[in-house]
């Protein structure tokens, strides 16, 4: 059952990197994110 491991791996990581993205695009509509 490598397959099911290796999925719910990818999913977490997946996850983490779509709540990372929408955290950046909502501090950078709210102006908060220094440039």
């Amino acid at each position: 059952m490598s397959d099911d491991r290796f999925h719910g791996r990818a999913r977490w990581v997946w996850l983490a990197i779509m709540v990372g993205f929408i955290a950046v695009a909502v501090l950078e509509l709210l102006g908060v994110r220094p440039r």
